[in-house]
């Protein structure tokens, strides 16, 4: 009996167990899919923002300088690249601003999807090196090639970043990346399907593109032009009946004879039909176009400009000050050198920002002297000195800008008329391109073709972070990261340890 009974509680009690073993089978099974199915659940919520995130593409800069942000003005410039634009980046792995080129470019190629970045190694991959060369004149190591219909420009990495001497007076250090600004005006040269075209007028002692004199020449600053996208060529009044109709602006630099009266009426006639003019006059020469400047609200005195203070041989000045136009806007912090000029002085009240002008006509300051400099009105007198009550004191206007015909109902019909006049023409020659003197003749010019998007890219500043410390602060520094810090986690690892073993 006993032992029917203990078989009985035997059978129970595997009856039990196996009840037991299945009910936890059963519970890891549905704790397994429950696992699978959450599993599952994830993998399709995350496809599911994949896609969405696919769809709807956003990228955000979340650095403190925006370092590589790309303008609204580059953007605009993206959205008419319509075909493929190839750009070539022929810079070695290990040069200087290869981080720097490739990462820009990325947001080039994520704002644009035309554009096709390749980056060659011209030290690893030469023969595709020698390909592209063989594609692209000029195309050499440490450039970046912009291709685009047939078309290509070329950017020198040399002209990709600003320098200046490191303040410690060791070497040189980088100050900012002109990156943006470089590429996005190849992309407007490659991409435009023609040049402007600008005539230097010649017959009156001016100025000369194809002479390399430093004091006299203008041969640099034809290269400079040219390399910005720009047909520049010598022309004779004489040579037709009035100026070309390819003629999109008309420079006038250092005449020293003077005009016949039918070359200043088929100079007045151009300026009525919308035309653009750049002027660079010089003191102590009266050519008779100062009348005809004095008919779009521009005074030219015959004076010259002296400042004491702001120069470094007597005969130069220095100038710092402009006033607020898109010539200018990325020279404030940049000085220009003249030499002796001549004061450009506004004959009718100077435009304020943001005002629109009554008749139409906009006058505009564009470089001041200083407060310490003055209009000497005997320019004979030896040495310079300023005579009260006869000389103007500064600060006097060496360069204006004229607009007229920008009403409201006639904008998005007739071009406005444009005209940039310096009160000095030995500020472009070629050995005078110091300093801001070459950007301020090149955003002139740029803003008189309505060519804005050219000159409203600032270049990056590159920004330094120096943690500068004590020699006790150096020994506290060593003491906690070096001693603290480990004994701290060790501590707490050996008391770890002796709890799990209790």
């Amino acid at each position: 009996m006993v032992k029917r009974k203990r078989t009985g509680a035997r059978r129970a009690a595997h009856k039990g167990l196996r009840r037991t073993l299945l009910s936890r089978f059963f519970a890891r099974l549905l704790f397994g899919a429950n696992t699978l199915l959450a599993f599952a659940l994830a993998l399709l919520l995350l496809g599911m923002v994949n896609y969405v995130a696919n769809q709807q593409f956003r990228r955000f800069d979340l650095s403190a300088t925006r370092f590589f942000s790309l303008s609204d003005k580059t953007l605009q410039l993206l959205n008419g690249v319509t075909n493929r634009l190839d750009v070539y980046v022929l810079l070695p792995s290990d040069h200087t601003l290869y981080d720097d080129v490739t990462t820009l470019l990325r947001e080039y190629r994520y704002a644009c999807p035309p554009l096709v970045v390749e980056t060659v190694d011209p030290n690893r991959d030469l023969a595709r090196a020698e390909l592209i060369a063989r594609e692209v004149e000029g195309a050499r190591p440490a450039v970046v090639v912009f291709s685009y219909e047939g078309r290509s420009e070329i950017v020198d990495a040399r002209n990709l970043v600003e320098s200046e001497l490191d303040p410690d007076g060791v070497g040189m250090r980088r100050v900012s990346f002109r990156g943006e600004v470089e590429f996005s005006s190849a992309i407007r040269r490659v991409i435009a399907e023609t040049r402007p075209t600008v005539y230097m007028l010649r017959g009156h002692g001016e100025r000369d593109i194809n002479n390399f004199d430093p004091a006299r020449g203008y041969s640099q600053i034809a290269r400079a032009l040219r390399r910005d996208h720009i047909n520049i060529q010598p022309f004779l009044l004489g040579e037709q009946l009035g100026l070309p109709d390819d003629c999109d602006l008309l420079i006038i630099a250092g005449p020293t004879r003077r005009f016949a009266q039918p070359e200043l009426d088929i100079i007045r006639t151009y300026l009525e039909r919308s035309g653009r003019l750049l002027v660079l006059l010089d003191a102590l020469h009266q050519v008779g176009i100062e009348t005809v400047l004095e008919d779009w609200g521009i005074r030219l005195p015959n004076e010259i400009v002296v400042d004491s203070q702001h120069t470094l041989t007597g005969r130069e000045l220095i100038a710092q000050d402009y006033g607020p136009h898109p010539i200018t806007r990325r020279l404030q912090n940049v000085i220009t050198l003249f030499h002796l000029p001549r004061p450009v002085d506004p004959a009718v009240e100077p435009a304020l920002p943001g005002v629109p002008p009554t008749d139409g006509t906009r006058v505009i300051p564009l470089v001041f002297s200083s407060e310490l400099s003055w209009a000497e009105s005997d320019p004979t007198q030896t040495p310079f000195r300023f005579d009260p009550g006869v000389d103007r004191p500064g600060p006097i206007p060496i360069a204006v800008t004229v607009e007229r015909g920008v009403a409201a109902e006639l904008a998005a019909e007739i071009s406005p008329t444009r005209i940039v006049v310096f009160g000095d023409s030995d500020f472009a020659s070629n050995g005078a391109l110091t300093g801001g003197n070459t950007d301020l003749f090149l955003s002139a010019v740029n803003w008189l073709l309505e060519r804005e998007e050219m000159m409203g890219i600032d270049a990056k500043t590159y920004q330094e972070y120096r943690l500068l410390m004590s020699r006790d602060q150096l020994k506290y520094l060593f003491w906690a990261v070096v001693v603290a810090l480990p004994a701290g986690v060790s501590v707490i690892g050996i008391l770890v340890g002796i709890r799990r073993r209790k």
